[in-house]
């Protein structure tokens, strides 16, 4: 009779222990019902007037208040001089000249819809550049 309590003890352990691992079930991979999502792209993220320079990394996205911003591995005047050709291009106006002050720079552009401020700050030691782009509707 020991022996049966103990062996109806055992299964019931077992069952208790095998519901509580999910019964092997699978869970859903990602993009499947009920599963995690893919992490986007930040590029994907980024409205398409604005430019990203090559070897661009360390993507910031704050959708909320219109503001992106990336690093690249380049100091503050290569990033300015790299940067300018691409507004031209994709249909932003310079509104004055860039302000460029030993680690910092400022651009402001405009375009039909939007204004734009940039603002750029390198760092010596990383040899980067961070770069902000602050997006204003009309």
């Amino acid at each position: 009779m020991k022996r049966r309590l103990w062996v109806i003890g055992l299964i019931v352990l077992m069952l208790l222990a095998f519901a509580a691992c999910g019964g092997g079930e699978q869970s859903a991979g990602v993009g499947e019902p009920g599963g995690p999502t893919a992490t986007p792209d930040p590029r994907t993220l980024i409205p398409d007037t604005i430019p990203i320079l090559e070897g661009a990394y360390e993507f910031e996205i704050t959708e909320a208040t219109n503001t992106y911003a990336y690093r690249v591995p380049m100091m503050i005047q290569d990033t300015v001089d790299a940067l300018l050709p691409l507004l031209e291009e994709n249909g932003w106006t310079l509104m004055g000249n860039p302000s460029v002050m030993g680690h910092l720079a400022t651009i402001n552009a405009d375009s039909d819809d939007y204004r734009m401020s940039i603002s750029m700050q390198d760092n010596e030691h990383s040899q980067s550049t961070r770069v902000q782009f602050l997006l204003m509707k009309k």
